[in-house]
């Protein structure tokens, strides 16, 4: 059963980052401007996003075989960002935006989640998200495979590694790793062990997962700077708080719709948003806070329409692959 808070506190996330995209990215790259106060709402949003997901990755108490692991998260994942990277494609060979629009051969590296992994362009600039996530999917699926991954010393080890990656300049073994997001993963694991409070008679767990915790926000330090440090413990806070429903607000109806339909929102959002902003700035020589909003609603509805048909397909596919099993 979700957690009705956290499912607002991602409402929130992805409101954030689309509203900085939408009113103050979009003016940044085709304006000249910007929007100082507004500046941090991606960055903060991105990483609330990031921070849940790698929480629910690092689930203590999800026993899982590693196919089934693997299968469930591709189904949950694939689909919808099939669709969504389609329409941004054929959107954006319609009407062209400036540095955004990609070829076909960087469209299906897209399709099976290598672009990012070997410096082809993304069909939609946001999807970083996508590549870290799928590199958390893969170590955490490595650890379960070596029944690894309820230890802070594996956290540890992949931090460690990450940092090794990054000294020798092997790009592509950094980015696999999981590159400058790592420490999330384990802080993620941190807080999994302090906020459910569990094995706590495990000897020196407290002092493992500190020394875990000591060492992500070392290395979040040393690869995204000192914001990113301030974010991700205010990040946490308010997720514990979340975590016990201490936070009554999120529960509020449009959070907590908005949080269910994020993840299509935000691999939708960016580019097709920029694409009608651009559009009525060739007309109107100026951007304007109706343009943004105008892009707002038309990806709104987008990713109401997505998210419903990724429930058909999805269901679907759990059906089918029931079927497979007997």
């Amino acid at each position: 059963m979700k957690n009705k808070q956290i499912e607002g506190f991602r409402g929130i996330a992805i409101m954030l980052i689309v509203c900085f995209h939408l009113f103050c990215r979009f003016q940044q790259l085709y304006c000249n401007n910007s929007i100082g106060w507004m500046s941090w709402w991606g960055d903060f949003g991105a990483m609330s996003f990031l921070f849940i997901s790698a929480f629910f990755l690092t689930n203590r108490t999800e026993k899982l075989k590693i196919k089934d692991y693997l299968i469930r998260k591709i189904i949950r994942l694939w689909p919808t960002y099939f669709i969504c990277i389609t329409i941004i494609f054929i959107t954006l060979h319609i009407w062209w935006l400036p540095n955004r629009t990609c070829t076909f051969i960087d469209y299906v590296a897209n399709v099976f989640w290598i672009n990012g992994y070997i410096g082809v362009p993304y069909v939609e600039q946001s999807h970083w998200y996508l590549t870290t996530l799928i590199s958390f999917i893969l170590g955490v699926a490595f650890l379960k495979r070596i029944k690894k991954d309820q230890q802070p010393e594996s956290y540890i080890v992949w931090c460690i590694l990450a940092f090794i990656a990054k000294i020798v300049s092997n790009d592509f073994l950094y980015k696999l790793i999981g590159g400058s997001y790592v420490g999330v993963m384990g802080l993620a694991y941190v807080s999994h062990i302090f906020l459910e409070k569990k094995d706590s008679k495990e000897k020196y767990l407290i002092i493992r997962a500190m020394i875990l915790l000591s060492l992500s926000s070392i290395y979040i330090y040393a690869t995204k700077g000192i914001m990113y440090v301030v974010y991700l413990v205010i990040i946490m806070v308010i997720f514990s708080f979340a975590y016990y429903n201490k936070l009554k607000i999120l529960e509020i109806k449009i959070l907590q719709y908005l949080g269910a339909i994020s993840y299509p929102l935000y691999l939708i959002h960016q580019n097709i948003a920029f694409c009608i902003e651009y559009q009525i700035l060739q007309k109107s020589n100026t951007f304007t806070v109706k343009s943004g909003i105008i892009a707002l609603l038309i990806v709104f509805a987008i990713s109401i329409v997505v998210f419903n048909l990724n429930n058909i397909i999805t269901s679907g596919l759990v059906h089918l692959r029931k079927k497979v099993r007997q």
